[in-house]
Order: structure tokens, then sequence, then C-alpha cells
């Protein structure tokens, strides 16, 4: 009796050679595709009703109409205070580019002042108070360090003593 039941019960799990798991899984997955189809028509929906309302805009803008001939001068006075203010905007960010750009001008010229000074110096000290035979040694030891960007030298060896 008891296996009566349980076929009883598979024989309607099976619809037309399908497993109804298999069935549920089918339709949710064309749920799930419908679901997208209709947020994308929905977008599109949108960004056509975006495009038609600001075409909409730009067509009153082009016919509006003014009841008396100091509307129209109003209203055009309005946008030309915007417009002059976007401008006056502009200027002003160009202006403080501007100064920031002489500013950082003016730092790069003292920073390389002060590097020329301090070669000279440093040039002046070796040409003066270091021995010519001293001088030669350390500039065949000396060397670039492409890695580090930085002036080494290398160790001293007892040959070179």
């Amino acid at each position: 009796m008891l296996s009566a039941k349980v076929k009883a019960m598979e024989s309607k799990l099976l619809v037309g050679g399908k497993n109804i798991v298999d069935h549920t899984n089918e339709q949710q997955k064309m749920l799930e595709l419908k679901r997208k189809e209709i947020t994308e028509q929905k977008r599109r929906e949108r960004e056509m009703q975006q495009q038609m309302e600001s075409r909409d805009e730009e067509t009153l803008e082009l016919k509006e109409t003014y009841s008396s001939l100091q509307q129209e001068v109003d209203i055009k006075t309005k946008k030309l205070k915007k417009l002059f203010a976007k401008l006056q905007a502009v200027k002003a960010e160009i202006h403080d580019i501007q100064e920031a750009h002489i500013n950082e001008r003016q730092d790069l010229e003292q920073t390389q002042n002060e590097l020329t000074r301090d070669l000279k110096l440093k040039h002046l000290i070796i040409e003066n108070f270091i021995p010519l035979e001293e001088k030669n040694k350390i500039v065949h030891r000396a060397y670039f360090d492409e890695e580090d960007e930085y002036w080494k030298t290398k160790p001293i060896t007892r040959l070179e003593e």
C-alpha cells in the first residue's frame, strides 16, 4: 500500500516525461529572463521620456511667445545674468589655476636656485680642500644606481689604497 502511494506520487511528479523540479527550474529561468526584459524595456522607456522632455524644453525655448516686449526683456535679462555669472565663475577658476601655477613655478625656481648654490659650494670645497688624487679615487668609485635613482660609491678595496 505504501509503495502504491509512492508510485502515485511519482506519477504526479512526472508530467510529459519531465520531472517537476526540472520543469520548475525552467519556469524560474524563463521568469527571470522576462524580468530582465521588462527591466530593460523600462530603462529604454525612461531614456526615451527624458529625450522627449529635453526636446520639448528646447522647442519651448524656441517658440516662447511673450505677452509683452517688457516680459521678453525681463526673461532674456535673467538668462543673460545667469550666463554672465557662469562666465565670471569660469574666469575666477582660470585665475585661481594661473595663480597656483605661478606659485608652483616660483617654488620650483627657488628650489633650483638652492640646489645650484649648494652644488657650487660643494664643488668649491672639493676643488680647494680635497687632494686631486683622492678626488679621482672617489670619482672612479662613483656610479649611478638606476633602480634607486641615486649616486652611490663602490666600497674601498685594499688594492685601491
